[in-house]
């Protein structure tokens, strides 16, 4: 059924409002639209506020998008779905309420809106999805509520001013970056029925100083957690069996961790960087130390290597200055990778393409170190020239 309305303002479309054609300032969308179709504000900038009739169930994609100086709206109880990129760069947008009526946040549905303090997600949603939040930078507070199930991909990337966060415990998801650069954010608990936590998820959250991780995480992906530099201490539940890389690496104030049994693989810089790790034991079961995984832990004392470890990468423990001592077990096949240095050259007859081998260089593990004793397995394949072990160190064979 048609709207019956009076004004060159609005283009609409049965009960569409399909276009915005007036001159802004503050505007009421006419009573009957069902929907606020895709683009209808779309780079308004002298819009500063709409009222948006009850009658209205859907804000469509991109809807208010780039409406520079859109300062209020008022979202009605019957709205069910804010479309992706709806309020995208309202850079006035300051607060907005999300009805219980809301079902559905799409992506990036408040993208960019730099000026927003404060947002209260309603009960009813189970999903915030991917750059949701992305770059509110005066965010400083969100609840989100019991129900929700998955937080998006980049849903608060560089949320700069977010302090607290309260995960539910019906989240079963963190995606990838999903808290990056949140910088102010001091404190997290991740609900229990988290498995997983997404690559980069809190990367570069520097204000984070502790972090509970639960018993049913299998994972923690590359990167969840690097350039956390006040994170202190981390326990890292029995069930996880891959530390992604760089996982932790750069958290500079991060004195102890404790590695469960269940991990088979420490990833590649999984550690780097960390200048306040005083120790480490790595348990029975893993079988790989990844390239870099410990280099510049500057304080590194003490490493256990338990036996079961089968590869340790190049430059794993390279540039640990106060590392004295280590022993490495008999289960050990492989340490360093083949750096292979290619030449592209041409034949001459044909003008095609070769590849010629030039140089092998094997990585040196120990370089940079202030070890004083390395105890090796009998009949060790390795040199001490090989393993990079320091000028002047004692060898002994066990």
């Amino acid at each position: 059924m048609a709207i019956a309305y009076n004004s060159n303002e609005f283009e609409i479309s049965g009960t569409t409002f399909v276009k915005y054609l007036g001159e802004g300032g503050d505007v009421v969308i006419p009573n009957g639209v069902t929907k606020i179709g895709e683009g209808a504000f779309n780079s308004c900038d002298s819009l500063t506020s709409v009222v948006i009739p009850d009658s209205v169930t859907e804000i469509g994609r991109t809807a208010f998008y780039y409406c520079r100086n859109l300062a209020a709206v008022v979202i009605p109880d019957s709205v069910t779905k804010i479309g992706e990129y709806a309020f995208g760069w309202c850079y006035a947008l300051t607060s907005v309420t999300i009805p219980a009526s809301v079902k559905e946040i799409s992506k990036g549905a408040f993208y960019y809106c730099d000026g927003m303090t404060s947002v209260v997600i309603p009960d009813g949603v189970t999903k915030i999805g991917d750059e949701t939040f992305y770059c509110c930078k005066k965010l400083t507070s969100v609840t989100i509520p019991a129900g929700v199930t998955k937080i998006g991909g980049d849903a608060f990337y560089y949320c700069e001013a977010l302090t607290s966060v309260v995960l539910p415990e019906t989240l079963t998801e963190i995606g990838y970056r999903a808290f990056v650069g949140c910088a102010s954010l001091s404190a997290v608990v991740i609900s229990a029925g988290v498995t997983e936590i997404g690559y980069s998820a809190f990367e570069h959250c520097e204000s984070l100083t502790s972090v509970v991780i639960p018993e049913g995480v299998t994972e923690i992906e590359s990167s969840a957690f690097y350039g956390c530099k006040k994170l202190t201490s981390i326990v890292i539940p029995g069930g996880v069996k891959k530390i992604g890389g760089s996982a932790f690496g750069g958290c500079e104030s991060l004195t102890s961790v404790v590695i469960p049994e269940g991990v088979t693989e420490i990833g590649s810089k999984t550690f780097r960087s960390c200048t306040g790790l005083a120790s480490v034991t790595i348990p029975g079961g893993v079988t790989k130390i990844g390239s870099s995984a410990f280099e510049d832990c500057e304080k590194l004392e003490s490493v256990v290597i338990s036996e079961g470890v089968t590869h340790i990468e190049s430059d794993a423990f390279a540039n640990c200055k106060s590392l004295m001592q280590i022993t490495i077990p008999y289960s050990v096949e492989e340490i360093g990778h083949v750096d292979v240095n290619w030449e592209v050259v041409y034949d001459s007859y044909t003008g095609a393409p070769h590849q010629l081998q030039v140089n092998m260089e094997r990585r040196r593990v120990f370089e940079g170190t202030s070890l004083q004793t390395v105890r090796l397995p009998k009949g060790f394949k390795y040199s001490r020239e090989e393993l990079g072990v320091p000028e002047g160190a004692q060898v002994v064979y066990y």
